[in-house]
């Protein structure tokens, strides 16, 4: 029990009545007395009053799901079996990084059913434990605090954010051309895939030209062709220190598990089957390529386990790994970070033994303090080794790039909220192309 400020004025004012008897001698002392008891008979009682919030059974209505970059409300329903409305506050203690906001919570608890909503906005991936819930009361006459503590042993999953790719997903299933290689429609004009013989019609690709065909029937027929499906798409991602850094509230790791977890819905409906590697120092987690949308949730729950890294990433480790499990040919799409050139030699290294076996695609989620220092006028000499240390590392950056090219590995240079689309794109000019 905590005193308020009126108990303690109270108090104050017992110890100035205290100076009555001397003024107004028996009936000042009769005074003082009295005032004593009703005060002494107040605190005693007013909190015996409230003291039926013990066996309240408090429960709390939150999702199994939260998703990053998203907003829950969660409710937390308190009984109370007090027959007057008392001020009361509420807290709830929690583990996980996660914002608990008030959204609605009245001053008074009612008599009966209470409920009490508040907003929750996930920071970092992982589980969000409510243990308790703490209302702090104060009785009829405001003379006292009292705090009850009700445990509430509530965990929900704080998730990447699939809502996120339930938006794109919309937008991709809203253009033909996107969906190329979806059974329910054939894209027909590029490929390796014989669907059917057309008759020659200005325009059409010569190459693609059945001269005995056209022989037998008397006229100009050609091949159409479609793209192919079932191709094993592998994601690997990089869970080491660079891709903590954060940026605008969320780190690159999070920014990477979006775009990943987008480009695993796609590429499961246009019938691919899609793998995923998780490494840092070591390999993590390694998901075979597998087809179907409980595939993407696999993947979803793989992310979620992944913590945040500190170690440095070891590349060699992960790519011979990928190398001993993936035998068969795939699109490899990596998504990592680096900043020396002793780590863009070693990579630039092993993505040249991957390349001989399967298609890579290198994604560079890159620092936005780059471009920041590079473009802005120096102010002193501060800001001049800023500048020259960014530039250094910017054609470090263009020179392990240009080398990929030259072998033949396709590559993205994005920065961490620019990582969906343009990977997407990617893949579907590979896949229409028919690189894999």
């Amino acid at each position: 029990m905590i005193p308020t400020r009126r108990t303690l004025f109270l108090l104050l004012a017992g110890l100035s009545a205290a100076l009555l008897p001397i003024y107004l001698g028996d009936r000042g002392a009769a005074i003082w007395l009295c005032y004593v008891c009703a005060l002494g008979m107040a605190l005693f009682v007013a909190p015996l009053l409230v003291r039926a919030m013990h066996d309240a059974q408090v429960s709390i209505n939150c999702p199994d799901t939260l998703y990053l970059e998203g907003e829950d409300d969660i409710t937390l329903l308190v009984p109370s079996p007090l027959t007057f409305a008392v001020p009361v506050e509420t807290r709830l203690e929690s583990t996980g990084a996660a914002v608990c906001e008030v959204v609605s919570v009245p001053p008074l608890l009612q008599p009966g059913e209470n409920k009490f909503v508040y907003r929750v906005r996930p920071l970092r991936r992982g589980i969000l434990e409510l243990s308790a819930a703490v209302l702090r009361i104060q009785d009829f006459l405001g003379l006292w605090r009292l705090t009850y503590r009700f445990p509430l042993n509530k965990s929900a999953k704080m998730l990447p954010n699939l809502r996120g790719v339930s938006k794109y997903a919309i937008r991709f299933y809203s253009n033909p051309e996107a969906r190329v290689g979806l059974k329910i429609e054939k894209y027909r004009g590029e490929g390796t895939e014989f669907d059917s013989m057309r008759e020659y019609m200005p325009g059409c690709d010569i190459r693609r030209m059945d001269w005995k065909a056209s022989a037998r029937r008397a006229k100009l027929v050609y091949r159409e062709v479609r793209a192919e499906q079932n191709h094993d798409i592998v994601l690997a991602l990089d869970s080491g220190h660079l891709m903590a850094a954060e940026f605008k509230g969320l780190t690159k790791l999070d920014y990477a598990v979006n775009a990943i977890l987008l480009l695993c819905y796609v590429a499961i409906k246009t019938s691919d089957r899609v793998g995923f590697l998780s490494f840092s120092d070591k390999v993590h987690t390694f998901l075979k390529p597998d087809a179907g949308v409980h595939t993407v949730e696999r993947i979803a729950n793989e992310c979620a386990k992944l913590s945040y890294q500190f170690q440095p990433t070891n590349f060699v480790v992960a790519m011979e790994y990928l190398l001993a499990q993936q035998k068969r040919r795939a699109l490899t799409i990596i998504l990592t970070d680096f900043v020396d050139s002793i780590s863009a030699d070693l990579m630039k290294d092993y993505l040249c033994v991957l390349s001989r076996r399967h298609l890579v695609l290198f994604v560079s989620v890159r620092n936005p303090f780059l471009d920041t220092y590079v473009h802005e006028q120096p102010n002193g000499l501060l800001d001049m080794h800023k500048y020259v240390a960014c530039y250094d590392m910017q054609d470090e950056r263009s020179l392990l790039f240009r080398e990929l090219q030259r072998m033949g590995i396709h590559w993205l240079d994005l920065f961490p909220t620019d990582i969906s689309v343009p990977m997407l794109n990617r893949y579907l000019d590979i896949r229409r192309k028919e690189l894999i």
